[in-house]
């Protein structure tokens, strides 16, 4: 009798975007692109206003420099797909599970084109490095050091 299947049992694999979280992260023990481009967050200050086709548009302009030619089928699914959540959202007889399920497909669309963070990381494209509380203090404590040898703190 044969014995388990290669590859089979064991601990499932952890999640890049988990292992980076973690600090844990190997990119020359697994195998993936050391080197990521960074991207800036969003200045949701600008963004609160925008209808869903609208944030497409400026999200495919901006800088999904990763997107092909041969993705403009998914990105036409994307723009179905969020068009028809905007039809549903402006429709008041519209059932909640019914715009929830457009949502869900909306997501799944963003998702398809490395709009998430998480496909982002899979394809080794971006990430988006949020300040922690740690680099916060010490970048104030620079800002206070330079302005105490300039003079001005």
């Amino acid at each position: 009798m044969p014995g388990p299947k290669k590859g089979s049992g064991g601990r499932p694999p952890t999640a890049t975007e988990k292992k980076r979280r973690r600090g844990t992260d190997r990119p020359d023990r697994d195998g993936k692109p050391g080197s990521l481009m960074a991207v800036a967050p969003v200045d949701t200050a600008n963004v609160l206003d925008l209808t869903p086709e609208q944030a497409l548009e400026r999200a495919l302009f901006a800088g999904a420099h990763w997107i092909a030619e041969s993705d403009l089928p998914s990105v036409i699914a994307a723009r179905e797909a969020v068009t028809y959540y905007g039809e549903l959202k402006s429709d008041p007889k519209t059932k909640p599970s019914d715009r929830l399920a457009a949502l869900k497909a909306m997501s799944s669309a963003f998702a398809d084109l490395g709009f998430t963070p998480g496909e982002r990381a899979r394809l080794g494209l971006a990430e988006v490095t949020a300040v922690s509380k740690m680099e916060a203090m010490r970048a104030q404590a620079a800002a206070h050091d330079q302005g105490k040898q300039t003079g001005t703190g």
